[in-house]
């Protein structure tokens, strides 16, 4: 089973980003999206999040739980990281399981610190453990690990691929040892066969 993308097409302006993009996504596995910056790895995530509508083209068997780390982290400034992740959580065991998976990431000094008062790495890691306990049946991680420095990213990749055993991910990336690590597979935009725009 797979979400099948088939003749994707999205424009800005005069721009074509999107051009007969065709992919399956296989369900229960990671697959990495790779590509040079500019190619439409961002557009193609925001179509499936819902944020963006294509101009032509469908996509079949796509969840309705959705969950994402995006680019940019879309945190509550005055909320500290723990009421941040918990924000998402719709159970209690789930509210437990946040502050668990903030010290899994190695912010154990700071669930109760306000999000304005924490480094950029930190608030990557807030903002990584928010995606994960939400309730999703389709993560996409677009440049999840941006910003952390080689110790906090190798242990970000580890407690990644621990909680999304057994999901259906897309995770967007410019790295090939990250897309190595955690992805069964590898769509690469850059090859004529899944874009050709």
């Amino acid at each position: 089973m797979s979400i099948i993308v088939r003749n994707l097409c999205k424009s800005f302006d005069d721009k074509n980003v999107l051009v007969q993009f065709c992919a399956n996504i296989p369900l229960r596995q990671t697959t990495a999206v790779m590509g040079a910056s500019g190619i439409g790895k961002t557009t193609l995530a925001n179509i499936l999040l819902g944020f963006e509508k294509a101009d032509g083209g469908e996509i079949i068997g796509l969840p309705d739980k959705k969950s994402a780390v995006f680019q940019e982290d879309r945190l509550s400034e005055n909320f500290s990281a723990l009421a941040n992740v918990q924000a998402v959580c719709k159970t209690k065991q789930a509210k437990a399981n946040a502050a668990e998976l903030l010290c899994e990431l190695g912010l154990q000094n700071d669930i109760k610190t306000k999000v304005s008062s924490l480094s950029g790495g930190m608030r990557r890691r807030v903002s990584l453990a928010r995606a994960l306990c939400a309730e999703y049946d389709f993560l996409v991680l677009d440049e999840p690990f941006k910003g952390l420095d080689e110790a906090t990213k190798a242990l970000a990749m580890r407690t990644v691929k621990q909680h999304t055993s057994g999901k259906t991910v897309l995770l967007i990336t410019h790295e090939k040892e990250t897309a190595d690590a955690l992805a069964d597979h590898i769509i690469d935009f850059n090859k004529e066969d899944t874009h050709n725009g």
